[in-house]
Formats: C-alpha cells, structure tokens, sequence
C-alpha cells in the first residue's frame, strides 16, 4: 500500500468520504445494514449529537493514493470522565481495510490528538451518540445480522485494535430468545405485585416532558456507580432520546414501572427496524420510506436495551415484572423473537434473569483500551 496520510475531516468533501466509506467495506458483507444517511450526519453534528458536546472531538479519514482507506471517530468525555475520576479519550466509529498500517495511522493520530487533550488512556469502539448504540467490536456471532443498535463488522477488526496496542477492556453480550417459549410468569411475581404495590404503565410520549423527569428518577437512583461504561444522563439527552423514539417506539414496549405514584423502574424495548433499514441502502427518499412503511410490519423481533430499577425495589419482583409484562405483549402484538442487547459481561445479575427467559448468548461485543 502507498503512503498512508490522515486527515481531520474540515470540509463537504472529507465529510462525504466519513460517511460514505463503510460502503466500501461491507460491499461483500451481506448481513450489515446500512445506516441511514441523515443520521450518519447528524452523528458529526454537535448541534444534534450528546456525544460531541462533552469535550473536544476528530473525525478522522485515511487515504492511500487519494482513496479512503479507514475513518475514526476520537475525542474526550469530560462529563464522563469528571464522573468517574479518569482521563481517558475514546475512539468510536472505527472502519478500515486489512491493513495494520491503515489502523496504526489512524490510531496514532487519535492517540496524539487525544494525549494534548490531557488524556493518559484510550478506550473503544463507544457509542457514538453516548448512547447504547454501536459499542464494541463484535469478537463473536458473524453470522447473525445486527439488530437494532448493534454494531457489526469484519471478522478481522478485533485482529487490527490488537495489533495495534489495544487490550481487552470488557465485554457486552447479546441474547436471543423465542417469545413463545418464555415461561408463565411465577406465581411468586402475583404475590410481589400485590405485597409491593407496583404497576408498568407505557410510556406516554405526547407527555414526554413529564415522562422524561420520572425516567431521569430512576435513572439517577438505579445506575450503578460500579459500572464503568456508563453514568445518569441529562434531562436534556433524555428528551432527545425521547423525540427520536417518538416517531418509532411502540408504547406498549417501553414502559415505567411505579409504587404509590413514585417510578421505580424503566424498560425500553423497540422493534428491530434493522429488518427494514437493510433494504433501503441508507436512503429515505425517494423509495425508502415506501419500504419503511410496508416493511415494519414484517418485523419479527423486539429489542429490549435498558432495565432499571431503583435499590429500594431491587428483589422486591420489580424486574421480573417488567421483563415478563413487556415480552408477554410484544407476543401480543405479533413479534415472535426476543433480543436483549447488550448486557456487560459483569452484570450477572441481568443475566441471570435473562437466561431465566430462556435468553441465549449469541454474540459478543469488545471495548478495548490502551495507556497512551
């Protein structure tokens, strides 16, 4: 390969080779989905992305002979790292051919951007909205396509991050279970609904103002301070994240969990429109929405993301209740499969009730680090 040279994206050209270059990878990868075109630019957009207004950031592009070769995202969290007493920067939205050079280059650039910016280490793939979505490498499960938020890509990118320094950090794991095949709830659940005095309402989304301050609630009481990926968003990420479900969710699927009128517990379920954005190539228009519309009534799969529930109704039936309750009517509705996604590898206590469900493991995601 020729001199690799990098460059920040700065300009309508370098950002249309950003967004347009894991075409160029995934061509012979039938099971990736392409993401749509508008929110691959919203991505580099502070004005629409949390991610970009938590401290300083570089989009990067490698080029060989003039032809992009790989792209990276890095940057630094001060919120996050503020919360946690770290200096680390992050890396995000990794893509390149298979070539340790291509990956070096990349990867050394962000490394000295990102050591000038005050950080000691770096960790990824991370979300790259500060989301749940597209966190880690995939290490395991190729051949099954993505579901929703999933990330996914060649075999060969773990073999490139660690050939290039990177350690494993921590692992996420994704779940796959027949609806059909869940168990009747308990009848120890009955009993700690009517001793608790619990209930899961849907999420009502023309109150999402309201809505927004109980979930912020739980969020708050129930994230684990332990946890290393993750810390209590804003009310304001909070409402973004509500308007971009908005259009999308099924209320019946995203639900808080409430005691005498207080919240206690939040789940967050959606069909998995992956189903669907695979056969529109990234674009709405002109077809695109035509296939939206008749596609997501053949999707099969509902996603759950996120369960929480406050410490003072942990083992009181709380998450059980609302596992049950959501999967029980996503197979009311017609969804015939479960994903749970993505679970850190520690969290044993999730995944145990979601092998409860019948959950199997079907894939693995991979965040890396290294010292810098």
């Amino acid at each position: 390969m020729s001199v690799i040279e990098v460059l920040e994206v700065a300009d309508a050209s370098t950002k249309r080779q950003y967004i347009r270059f894991p075409w160029a990878i995934y061509k012979d990868y039938p099971r990736w989905v392409p993401p749509l075109l508008q929110d691959a630019a919203a991505v580099m957009s502070p004005a629409s992305n949390p991610l970009l207004q938590t401290g300083p950031w570089r989009f990067l592009v490698a080029l060989a002979a003039g032809r992009p070769v790989g792209r990276l995202l890095a940057g630094l969290d001060t919120k996050f790292n503020q919360a946690k007493g770290a200096n680390d920067g992050y890396v995000s939205q990794f893509e390149s051919v298979d070539v340790v050079a291509v990956a070096g280059a990349l990867f050394d650039h962000a490394s000295r951007f990102l050591a000038g910016a005050g950080a000691v280490r770096v960790k990824g793939p991370v979300s790259p909205t500060n989301g749940d979505e597209q966190r880690g490498v995939l290490v395991e499960g190729f051949e099954h396509m993505p579901a929703l938020f999933q990330a996914y890509n060649p075999p060969y990118y773990p073999r490139l991050f660690e050939a290039c320094g990177f350690q494993k950090l921590y692992d996420y794991f994704a779940f796959r279970t027949p609806l059909d095949s869940i168990p009747p709830p308990p009848e120890a659940l009955e009993y700690a609904v009517a001793r608790y005095g619990f209930r899961a309402d849907p999420v009502d989304f023309k109150r999402l103002e309201s809505e927004a301050q109980d979930i912020k609630q739980v969020l708050d009481a129930s994230m684990p301070g332990e946890w290393p990926d993750l810390i209590p968003p804003t009310i304001e990420e909070i409402l973004a994240m509500g308007r971009r479900l908005r259009g999308v969710g099924v209320p019946e699927l995203t639900r808080i969990a409430r005691a005498g009128g207080k919240p206690v517990g939040l789940s967050v379920a959606l069909p998995d429109y992956n189903q669907v954005l695979k056969r529109m190539n990234g674009r709405l228009f002109p077809t695109g929405w035509i296939t939206y519309l008749l596609g997501r009534r053949s999707i099969d799969t509902v996603v759950m993301f996120i369960t929480f529930v406050v410490p003072e109704f942990h083992n009181k039936g709380v998450t059980q209740y609302l596992y049950y309750s959501t999967l029980r009517e996503a197979l009311r509705l017609g969804y015939t499969w479960g994903e749970g996604s993505t679970v850190l590898e520690t969290n044993t206590t999730m995944i145990r009730q979601v092998r409860r469900l019948k959950g199997i493991h079907h894939k693995t995601y991979r965040v890396y680090c290294k010292h810098i």
